[in-house]
């Protein structure tokens, strides 16, 4: 009888079984057939149930994951094709897709990876040879390697002949035609692309790209065109937009086009809050907080907006705030959070409340407000990015990088996430990942100014100035009124002593700005040519000329004061201080420059007197308080100085370079542990700042030799890493040294001796990097260098002097 029971049992459990598997089969069936008549949204329902019911079931799973990546969630469709690979590790398509989607995604280790099981599988494959032909492009390009881009470049012809369907194939065509200036030749191949795949972003994007380099201006604006019927809700392309209209200095036309396309009776509000975007960037955020509130107020209050309350509620707070009524802007938002219906979707209330908050230093208070978006919405993309800069900030620089890559599988052409990566990587020392992201993001945003500028002049620093001088020209073809373009370009010729390129830029320049600010900024670069061309007679001529004109800046009058200095002529240098005086006797920027001119003319007292009284007087003028401690020290001491700082921060609490003075300050008093306090302080408001982290990192190598104390240095450190600054070399490869990461150590310390070859301390720290590798005769040589150096030098350090002696008599036992 009990045998009969348990057999009845497995019975049942069979029989159990067999109908969840054929209620998923007919679920699969069902989501098929849907899937085949376009109701993608129904398929997924029923290919959740087929899952549930049946997890192993594999063609489930498939589609389920194709479905998801058709519909734009590729992270959820990432983690189902693994699961398929993990199941049946010998499934092609899930390898396949896999490794589509990290390239996608530039997230190149997964895509080689899994690239490499697909090959496995079946290297002939076209999908696979699709994706392996843009790795290989990729990767040539990051290594420079010419030759594997002409390879891959080849293959990508050679498929994209008979298969005109692949497009990563495609794209690395178009990208290395752009790539080599060939523009013209790339415009049939992207305009095929699009033929067979119209609403592709990437191609559109790619196109507007190509077209600038041509300079097509009218095509460029048909293209835009094109791209808002594709997507009419795409913030982001309206923009280009804008900037079109902007930079052939039709602003009535963008106005009346944005305004054209706002209907009242629509229950639709991105037409209207488009054109309050424009009223707020182009003419004023008065300008559109007077006419939002108009609108708000009528009697008849339109339709899109009526619908749509909450959304101008919370514009109308914004522009409040950027006014600076703060509080009440911040409050309004809690209320509209608070009240706002169960239908409203709140997260970009809430978001737009964090950043008010973290801007107004409630950093506690923004981070709780992102998690309540992250817990309702993981993929909002606003708060991972949000996230993502607190990670950074914090030095959880692993957590970040995992944050933003989740996010760009999502937004995968999102300029602001590879901006974000490349900051978290130059955090985290990874010198080529950093400019492989900046490039991504200056592509990404099409040329934007912002991302464009900090590309150049990453470029620049590393020693590439005519890559960086094509970086600004391609952002100056979409952006042809932005000054900081103009005055980057100019710097950078100036870099490379391209006489004739910066004088026709400066030319230009004048014909295009018309306002003081350009004005100010064209004489200074003037000035700048001059000086670098060592033609000091016509650097006076110019500023005296800039000095007569009725719109001369008082940096300009200043200048000629310095430039008479400089040449000898102080009594020329007084009358022309005096004259200033004179006519602006209460000026603090005047009063600044005749305390100066005392100074430098050797009237040390004189100068401490007039700037004593001009910080009394005008205690909220920040840059009278250096100089004053700086004439102070010359008079009474580091002690004497330190107080007049210290009296500086009360006047100024919010000054940053207040702060660092003080902070170099304590240090030059031997007071570390003080300096280390405030150093960190200012870290933490600002981790970007690589002076205020090669000091911290400095202070806490040279008096903190605990563990970890050696881990914390060597952690804020790596920001330092690849750096073309010699100090910074030094102080990275101090830091590694004492982690014991000799690899690290030993290049930037090298590089940091060749370029400071009278620095005695970084002779030392380079000696004891080879004794600890065993190369004691390069040791016994850069310790004895220190010796020569600290025995010539006019300042001898008592410390540095006993560490070297020690370090050569270790050595002479060996």
């Amino acid at each position: 009888m009990r045998r009969f029971r348990i057999l009845l049992v497995v019975l049942i459990a069979l029989t159990a079984c067999k109908s969840s598997q054929e209620k998923s089969d007919a679920y699969l069936k069902s989501a098929i057939s849907l899937s085949q008549n376009g109701e993608a949204r129904g398929a997924i329902l029923e290919l959740k149930n087929a899952i549930k019911l049946n997890e192993t079931n594999i063609p489930a799973r498939k589609l389920y994951a194709q479905l998801l990546f058709e519909a734009g969630d590729i992270s959820r469709s990432f983690r189902e094709f693994r699961y398929v690979s993990e199941v049946y590790p010998k499934d092609l398509d899930a390898a396949r897709a896999m490794a589509g989607i990290a390239f996608d995604s530039n997230d190149m280790d997964n895509a080689q990876t899994y690239l490499r099981v697909a090959q496995n599988l079946d290297a002939t494959d076209l999908g696979v040879r699709d994706i392996a032909v843009g790795v290989a492009y990729r990767l040539g390009a990051k290594d420079r390697d010419a030759e594997a881009m002409d390879r891959a470049v080849a293959e990508a012809l050679t498929l994209v002949a008979s298969n005109p369907d692949l497009i990563r194939a495609r794209r690395v065509i178009i990208a290395h035609m752009l790539r080599t200036g060939r523009a013209d030749e790339a415009i049939p191949f992207i305009d095929e692309g699009l033929r067979l795949t119209p609403t592709d972003r990437g191609l559109q994007n790619t196109k507007l790209v190509a077209l600038n380099e041509l300079g097509r201006s009218d095509d460029i604006r048909a293209q835009i065109l094109t791209m808002i019927a594709l997507d009419p809700e795409n913030v982001e392309v309206q923009r280009l937009l804008m900037d079109w209209y902007l930079s052939q200095g039709r602003l009535d036309e963008a106005q009346a086009w944005l305004k054209g396309r706002i209907d009242p009776e629509s229950a639709d509000a991105s037409p209207r809050l488009t054109y309050m975007r424009f009223l707020s960037q182009i003419r004023s955020n008065t300008v559109m907080r007077d006419e939002l509130r108009r609108v708000l107020q009528a009697d008849d209050v339109p339709n899109d907006i009526e619908e749509n309350r909450t959304a101008f509620d919370a514009l109308l707070a914004g522009a409040d705030y950027v006014e600076g009524d703060t509080v009440s802007a911040m409050s309004d938002l809690e209320a509209l959070i608070g009240r706002a219906p169960p239908d409203v979707n709140v997260d970009h209330i809430k978001m737009q409340l964090a950043v008010m908050r973290r801007e107004t230093g409630d950093a506690v208070g923004a981070r709780s407000l992102i998690d309540d978006v992250l817990a309702h919405d993981p993929s909002q993309l606003q708060a991972l990015k949000e996230k993502a800069g607190w990670l950074i900030n914090d030095g959880e620089i692993d957590d970040a990088i995992l944050v933003l890559r989740s996010a760009l599988s999502d937004a995968p052409e999102d300029p602001q996430l590879f901006s974000l990566l490349a900051t978290a990587y130059e955090r985290d020392g990874k010198d080529s990942l950093v400019s492989d992201m900046l490039a991504r993001a200056t592509e990404a945003s099409l040329n934007a100014p912002d991302e464009s500028l900090r590309y150049a002049a990453r470029l620049n620093q590393k020693g590439e100035p005519r890559l960086a001088e094509k970086v600004i020209e391609q952002a100056l073809r979409r952006n042809s009124r932005d000054l900081r373009l103009y005055v980057s370009l100019v710097e950078i010729h100036l870099g490379v002593r391209d006489w004739p390129r910066v004088t026709r830029s400066l030319a230009l320049m004048s014909q295009t700005f018309t306002s003081e600010a350009a004005k100010t900024a064209i004489a200074g670069l003037q000035a700048r040519l001059l000086e670098e061309q060592n033609k000091s007679t016509e650097l006076t001529e110019f500023l005296q000329r800039r000095a007569d004109e009725e719109s001369s800046s008082l940096g300009a009058q200043f200048a000629i004061v310095q430039n008479l200095i400089v040449n000898g002529n102080t009594d020329a240098a007084r009358a022309r201080v005096d004259e200033l005086l004179r006519d602006a006797p209460d000026d603090p920027n005047v009063r600044l420059v005749h305390a100066l001119v005392q100074y430098d003319t050797g009237a040390l007292v004189d100068a401490a007197q007039a700037l004593e009284a001009l910080t009394f007087d005008e205690p909220s003028f920040e840059p009278s308080w250096p100089v004053y401690a700086h004439v102070v020290e010359q008079l009474d001491g580091r002690d004497a100085a330190l107080k007049i700082i210290e009296n500086a921060r009360l006047a100024n609490p919010s000054s940053r370079a207040l702060q660092l003075d003080y902070a170099g300050r304590l240090e030059a008093v031997s007071r570390i542990e003080d300096a280390i306090v405030q150093y960190q302080a200012l870290y933490e408001s600002g981790p970007d700042d690589l002076i205020v982290v090669n000091n911290l990192v400095s202070l806490l190598n040279a008096s903190h030799k605990d563990p970890q104390s050696v881990e914390r240095a060597f952690e804020l450190a790596r920001v330092l890493k690849g750096s073309n600054v010699p100090a910074f070399q030094d102080t990275f490869g101090r830091a590694a040294f004492l982690a014991g990461d000799m690899d690290s150590a030993l290049p930037a310390l090298e590089a940091a001796a060749k370029a400071l070859p009278s620095i005695p301390s970084v002779a030392y720290h380079l000696g004891e990097v080879y004794a600890r590798l065993g190369r004691t005769q390069d040791a016994r040589q850069a310790f004895q260098e220190a010796v020569n150096l600290l025995r010539d030098g006019l300042a001898p350090d008592p410390l540095l002097r006993r560490d070297v002696t020690k370090a050569l008599e270790e050595l002479a036992q060996q």
